[in-house]
């Protein structure tokens, strides 16, 4: 039997220091997410904030690994989730997900890069399309990863996904719990927007 879950639902109100708030919790499937925040969301980033758009496609590609994996809620083997999720990107990106020796290890330089310090690390360099640099080529013995290419790659691995939960290959182990909103009295926001 089929569960049905309603994207919003009103499940209570808080009181603080005299102000009641509405409490609303949002629920997504794991396809509304991805579509909403790994797709929109980033894409906006990528070409307003490029730098910063890397953090989050970086951890966008492990919790891809995790939706294959069905491992939503494990919080070890962050190496093999984002290994799984690179899996879903071309093959180019492949000799760049082999292992921790590789000088150009796409977990080492990038993901544990962008995740510990905001920039990657030493033999990977990041460009933009403006820069006139190809993507996955060497300058100065340094791999250049463009931001505006990585992400329509990232993209492309989202929807693999999306296709993999519509077709059944892998079950959606998670929804999206995670936003509690607060509308504040006077508002007329619903929290639908999230």
């Amino acid at each position: 039997m089929e569960e049905k879950i309603k994207t919003s639902q009103k499940v209570g109100s808080l009181a603080t220091t005299g102000v009641v708030l509405a409490h609303t919790a949002i629920i997504k499937t794991p396809k509304e997410y991805i579509e909403k925040y790994l797709i929109k969301e980033i894409g906006e980033i990528v070409h307003a904030h490029q730098e910063l758009s890397w953090v989050l496609m970086m951890a966008g590609i492990e919790l891809l690994g995790r939706c294959v994996k069905a491992k939503i809620a494990d919080d070890s083997n962050n190496e093999l989730y984002f290994r799984e999720g690179l899996k879903l990107f071309k093959s180019d990106y492949q000799k760049y997900n082999t292992d921790s020796n590789n000088p150009y290890d796409f977990y080492k330089k990038l993901r544990c890069g962008f995740s510990h310090l905001t920039f990657p690390k030493d033999s990977v360099a990041i460009s933009e399309r403006v820069n006139g640099s190809t993507n996955l080529s060497f300058f100065n013995g340094k791999l250049i990863v463009v931001a505006e290419d990585f992400y329509e790659d990232f993209k492309e691995a989202c929807g693999k996904v999306i296709g993999m939960f519509g077709a059944g290959t892998i079950k959606p182990d998670f929804h999206y719990y995670g936003v509690e909103y607060y509308a504040f009295p006077g508002s007329t926001n619903d929290g639908n927007n999230l």
